[in-house]
């Protein structure tokens, strides 16, 4: 018969696999689940319950916030009593300012998830023009200074900013008084207890409930649950229960770490 001549060559494939439609989860999420009855007659029950996870994971992520998608872990909400921040919080501007003090009212205006990028900024200046920033604060100054100040003090864990932070304990401003208790909670000493226990007398329901996770925090850093219990003892029957939950969930912490 008639020689058909050479087979024609096979088709290129693309030498890199299209992009999936879908962002990838992590690899754990990726291992194969639990096998019903039926899943090992299926050889493709696998494929498609990574799949489902994949598509479940991008939906739930494209679902949230863009500034809540990617929070670092410190950041995670605190426990009752140990977060403030604004009602109407600030936005980040589009350029971050330079000067520390500008730097420092930012910090006391933003929403919790935003405090990270304002101490990276915080972070890139010289140590001096913070510490003048924090030594020039008095009570009953500007509160985003003062709560900036706090915040700080809390983020970066400057023990050096106690002496300042001891003082604006007595700050006529609540909100500024919540922010040092929550500071504190991370940086006082035995010596410091006394006084920050006294602030569990304060008119203000979220002063005391400050006051209650400050407590909490500080014995259970310190080793102190008998301290800690002669300062709750009386917010655990406080007339506002968001302060008796801030209470009972600062025993616990205390007496967990005895």
């Amino acid at each position: 018969g008639e020689d058909p001549g050479p087979a024609a060559p096979p088709p290129e494939l693309p030498s890199t696999p299209p992009e999936p439609a879908f962002d990838l989860p992590p690899p754990e999420e990726l291992e194969p689940r639990a096998s019903s009855d039926d899943s090992d007659d299926d050889p493709l029950a696998a494929l498609r319950s990574a799949t489902t996870t994949a598509n479940e994971h991008a939906t739930s992520n494209r679902d949230l916030a863009p500034d809540a998608r990617q929070l670092p872990a410190n950041l995670e909400p605190p426990a009752a009593g140990g977060l403030w921040e604004p009602e109407t919080p600030t936005a980040i501007p589009g350029t971050m300012p330079v000067e520390a003090l500008a730097l420092v009212r930012l910090l006391g205006r933003v929403a919790w998830h935003d405090r990270a990028k304002v101490v990276d900024a915080l972070r890139q200046l010289p140590a001096a023009d913070l510490a003048a920033v924090v030594s020039g604060y008095k009570p009953g100054g500007d509160p985003s200074r003062g709560r900036g100040v706090a915040i700080a003090a809390e983020t970066m864990g400057n023990t050096r900013w106690v002496s300042a932070l001891r003082t604006m304990l007595r700050d006529p401003d609540p909100t500024v008084r919540c922010c040092v208790l929550i500071a504190l909670s991370g940086l006082a000493g035995p010596s410091l207890l006394p006084q920050m226990g006294s602030c569990a007398t304060a008119p203000e329901p979220e002063v005391r409930a400050a006051t209650a996770f400050s407590i909490g925090q500080a014995a259970a850093r310190l080793n102190a649950p008998s301290i800690a219990e002669r300062y709750l003892q009386p917010l655990l029957t406080d007339s506002n229960p968001e302060v008796v939950a801030a209470a009972k969930a600062a025993s616990a912490a205390a007496t967990a770490s005895a």
